[in-house]
Order: C-alpha cells, then sequence, then structure tokens
C-alpha cells in the first residue's frame, strides 16, 4: 500500500528556520525571506545538493557543509538562471538556421506548398505516417485559428485578406509558425535526399542533425522553463559519431551539459562565425565559478583546439 502524501505547506519563515537547523548560515534573515518568497523553496531546494554534508544517510535529515552560506545558494542559482539564458541565445541561432535552411531548400525543390504533398515524405513505416497525419492535423488546425479576425501573427492577417480565406499560405510562413518541436518532427519524415541537402549546410549527417535538434530540443524546454540546467542529467543523448569532432566528443558524458554547449559552438560555427558564444561562456564559469565537472565539462576544456578555435573566430566581432 502507496504511503499517504500528509505534508503541509510551510511558511516562509518556517523555512528559513529548517534551513538554519540543517547547519546553513543566514546574515541577513529578511534578505534570504525575500528570496524564498519571490524563487520558492522547492524551486531552490535542487540547488542545496551540493553544499550538502557527504556521505549522510538519505534517511536522515541532510545536513549542510560547515561553513555554508546562503548566498552560496543564491549565487549558484544565478549562474543557472545566466546559463539558461545563453543557451537559449545559442539554440536561437541554431532554430532560425534550421527554419530557413529548411524552408528555402523544400521551396525551391518542390515548390511553395511543399508540406501538402505526401510525396515529398517518407512515409513507409507506420510511425512515420503517423508523424505527417499529425503534421496536418495540426496545420489543418492552424490555418482555422489563422483565418480568424485577430490571429496571433500578422503576416498570416495580411495573406487572407489580399490572398482569400482558401489560399494556403506559402512554406516560409508555415515552417517560422511551427514549435522548435514540430520543426524536428517534420525533419524526421523528410524524403532521405532533401534531408540529406539541408544536413549538408551544416556540416552534418541527416541522422547526426536529427538526433542533435532533438537534444537541443530538450535543452531549449527546460530553459524555456526555467528548470535547472547546471547539474542536470538530460534524458535524450545526441550522436556522437562525427569524424570531425571525435576529440572533443570522445568520452564525454552524453547525458550532461557539456556535449550540448559542444554542438552549439559547432551550429554557431556555421550559422555565425562571428558570435561571441563561446567566448561569454568561458567569461560566465569564470565569473561564478562553479563545479564544472557536474556539467560534464573537463578540466582545461577551454584549452582544447576546438574551443581555442572558437575563441579566435568571435574575437573578430566582440558586439555579437
Amino acid at each position: 500500500m502507496r504511503e499517504r502524501f500528509n505534508k503541509q505547506p510551510a511558511r516562509i519563515s518556517d523555512n528559513r528556520r529548517k534551513l538554519e537547523e540543517k547547519g546553513l548560515i543566514i546574515p541577513d534573515r529578511e534578505k534570504c525571506e525575500h528570496y524564498l518568497r519571490c524563487i520558492g523553496y522547492f524551486r531552490l531546494k535542487p540547488y542545496f545538493t551540493s553544499f550538502y554534508q557527504e556521505d549522510q544517510d538519505d534517511s536522515s535529515e541532510l545536513t549542510f557543509k560547515a561553513g555554508t552560506e546562503f548566498t552560496q545558494i543564491i549565487q549558484l542559482y544565478d549562474f543557472d538562471r545566466r546559463l539558461r539564458l545563453h543557451c537559449l541565445d545559442g539554440i536561437e541561432r541554431v532554430e532560425v538556421a534550421v527554419r530557413a535552411t529548411l524552408t528555402e531548400t523544400l521551396s525551391i525543390r518542390y515548390g511553395v506548398d511543399w508540406f501538402m504533398q505526401p510525396e515529398n515524405f517518407r512515409l513507409d513505416k507506420p510511425d512515420q505516417q503517423k508523424k505527417y497525419q499529425e503534421f496536418r492535423k495540426a496545420l489543418d488546425d492552424n490555418l482555422k485559428k489563422w483565418k480568424e479576425p485577430k490571429p496571433s501573427q500578422e503576416y498570416f492577417r495580411h495573406f487572407f485578406q489580399k490572398y482569400g480565406p482558401d489560399s494556403i499560405p506559402p512554406s516560409w510562413m508555415i515552417v517560422e509558425s511551427l514549435s522548435f518541436g514540430s520543426l524536428e518532427s517534420l525533419y524526421k519524415i523528410l524524403k532521405t535526399s532533401t534531408r540529406k541537402e539541408i544536413s549538408r549546410f551544416f556540416d552534418l549527417g541527416p541522422e547526426v542533425l536529427e538526433s542533435w535538434l532533438g537534444s537541443l530540443r530538450v535543452l531549449r524546454n527546460h530553459c524555456a522553463h526555467h528548470d535547472r540546467i547546471w547539474n542536470r542529467k538530460f534524458n535524450y543523448s545526441p550522436a556522437q559519431n562525427l569524424s570531425r569532432l571525435e576529440t572533443v566528443l570522445k568520452g564525454q558524458e552524453a547525458s550532461l551539459l557539456y556535449i550540448r554547449c559542444i554542438i552549439l559552438q559547432d551550429f554557431i560555427a556555421t550559422t555565425a562565425p562571428q558570435s561571441r558564444w563561446s567566448s561569454r561562456l568561458r567569461n560566465l564559469l569564470e565569473e561564478y565559478q562553479p563545479n564544472i565537472t557536474a556539467m560534464g565539462f573537463p578540466n582545461g576544456w577551454d584549452n582544447h583546439p576546438f574551443w581555442q578555435q572558437a575563441f579566435q573566430m568571435g574575437s573578430a566581432n566582440s558586439s555579437q
């Protein structure tokens, strides 16, 4: 028989006292309670773990290492917040480039309404057929929504006003409206020749691009929902079988953040070679001095030729 949940909500002051009882030093109680009120005890709790004393029994009341202050926890939380924003900045560049490359490739090859033509997709397997049917249903639902008097996207309103409610918007409008997850799913079921042409722009094979997009989708979702990422183990492992990046990818833990930073930088080197994304990542780690091994970063990571080349590429334009 399962245990009945009977925990009661605690007041801010009670949670603050609980932290003090666990050995946390709180020099400014008023400021501590302000953070607990505005961030929440539950959201901050995962950041406590790296400050707990080691070798404690999970069944006992966990206590903090001697000398640990509440400001250290807030500093780690703030680092994670800025790290999420930095990753989103990189993901945005990738996402925009994939959208543009996909719609340009397919529109030129098959016309502006390629997404309405089943022959442009791999539909030989039941799961592929299901994905295409889901895409078409979502598209039909969205077309109805976009025809309403106040659609969320201005360009759809102008399109239907000019060309009539029965017209099908062109590829560049449709692709811009897709979520990142839908974009990834759409790429998966494209014809192999088309997938190869799109992936070639990023100097990747189609399977690697598919895997990397899936990995970044998961990272993006965590970042967009303000989830902790600094020491998270992600449940989607990206492909590492890429010969040109073998020395930097080899031996890296696929579930941790570091390999995703490699992926982001590799995309950025193609889509925005003058970006200082890599240098800003290094600066962020130097400013906060977190436990980088919890993110999968090896000691001396920034001395690897892959990162040295990235820093040099970005130094040409310090504004990006």
